[in-house]
């Protein structure tokens, strides 16, 4: 039989086949288990990550949102906060002038107490009093005003009230407040 050049092609992997991969290279079924566990296990750990991956972005999407209320809210509660304290400033106001009324009251006479009542009911909205003492059917009285248009109204008032005696003791300007100290009798 004669050799040709042109031998029919032989198929890879054929027992009659070259085979070029080594014998160290070759898989053996201890190779073919190790690879598997390999595999298995890379593939759990990739699912472990990505489960807490997902759940790393998951639990910041819930803190920003948290954090968003949390702002909204903190931004309400300022805002209630400066409307009340005008509100505290003003009933520590109303507190004060009670405390100073109850004071003038307890040592007032029955002549003393009218007086004051009559020369407070003169008092107009922009007028404060600061300061008051009663004695013995007297009154001293000390207001304080920003505009000197009502203090002038206040005086005239006491004119016009036709109280007996109604001496001014001191009338002070300072800082754009007019401060004024009546005795009356």
């Amino acid at each position: 039989m004669a050799t040709s050049l042109f031998r029919p092609a032989q198929k890879v992997g054929s027992k009659t086949g070259i085979n070029l991969v080594p014998q160290a290279l070759k898989e053996t079924p201890k190779r073919r288990t190790v690879r598997r566990v390999l595999s298995r296990t890379s593939s759990i750990l990739l699912g472990a990550y990505m489960f807490a991956l997902i759940l790393l972005f998951g639990f910041s999407f819930f803190l920003s949102t948290r954090a968003g209320g949390l702002e909204a809210t903190n931004s309400k509660l300022v805002s209630d906060v400066i409307a009340l304290s005008e509100k505290e400033i003003l009933l520590h106001t109303i507190k004060n002038r009670t405390d100073l009324a109850r004071k003038i009251y307890s040592n007032a006479t029955p002549q003393s107490a009218e007086l004051f009542d009559r020369v407070v009911e003169l008092v107009s909205g922009d007028v404060s009093i600061i300061g008051a003492e009663t004695k013995e059917g007297a009154v001293t009285l000390s207001v304080v005003s920003k505009n000197p248009l009502a203090i002038q109204n206040f005086l005239v008032g006491l004119e016009n009230a036709k109280l007996r005696d109604v001496a001014v003791q001191t009338l002070t300007s300072a800082y754009g407040l007019y401060t004024v100290t009546v005795h009356i009798q």
